[in-house]
């Protein structure tokens, strides 16, 4: 068991973690920039407020956490947070975005045939191997909406709502009616208030080789690397 939910303990099928690792990585990609040319311009955002003002370190950790729980049986299910969930559905959102990338770019005599088409097709075998019955969009449509649904039907086997998107909500509340609000919309105390655990950065650099490994490319720049001059 690595992940509570609406289902019980569940691991996601392989097809859904190299979906989600794909997402991670083009994260990665700006978090890496972010750190070694140390400019927070290169900050990741990709709407999800509660992953979107972590630290870089922080959210390299925390996109190795989800994917580590998502796919290991050997872990335990850990607790269920504003900020693992809201990291998990960062990754999906990320996915999504990087449709809008492919529909623009896939025509470019310059993209690879395999990349102009990756997250579709990553995105109809991940659909698959949850729902073998779900209709897929054809690899080459380009109607975002129906590839969002599809994302919404791989991401609703992992999250039972959406409340880590409501922490503003709270921001302004008095104690006595955040509490009041949490308890009508069944959210635990602390689950805002929660943050990810401490990272240090033999953390961050195990983070960082677990997200290689996954996404099938280990050789690429360890960017916690004193070396590397910055």
């Amino acid at each position: 068991m690595t992940w509570w939910t609406g289902s019980g303990h569940i691991t996601m099928p392989k097809p859904v973690i190299d979906l989600m690792a794909e997402a991670a990585m083009t994260l990665r990609e700006e978090i890496v920039l972010e750190i070694s040319d140390e400019d927070p311009d290169f900050h990741p955002h990709v709407g999800v407020p509660v992953f979107d003002s972590l630290d870089p370190r922080t959210q390299v950790f925390a996109l190795a956490y989800v994917l580590r729980h998502l796919s290991e049986p050997a872990l335990p299910s850990p607790g269920l947070y504003a900020w693992n969930e809201g990291t998990a559905w960062a990754i999906f959102a990320r996915a999504r975005e990087q449709l809008e990338i492919e529909f623009e770019f896939e025509k470019d005599a310059d993209v690879d045939a395999g990349l102009a088409f990756r997250f579709r097709r990553l995105i109809r075998q991940a659909l698959k191997a949850v729902d073998p019955s779900a209709r897929r969009p054809p690899l080459r449509s380009r109607n975002l909406d129906a590839w969002e649904d599809c994302l919404e039907l791989i991401a609703d086997r992992i999250f039972w709502d959406r409340d880590f998107l409501d922490e503003a909500a709270f921001v302004d509340l008095d104690p006595l009616g955040s509490g009041l609000l949490k308890e009508l919309t069944g959210i635990a105390e602390d689950y805002f208030s929660t943050p990810p655990p401490l990272v240090r950065e033999e953390d961050d650099r195990e983070a960082d080789r677990y997200l290689r490994r996954a996404a099938g490319c280990p050789g690429l720049m360890d960017p916690w690397d004193r070396e590397l001059g910055r």
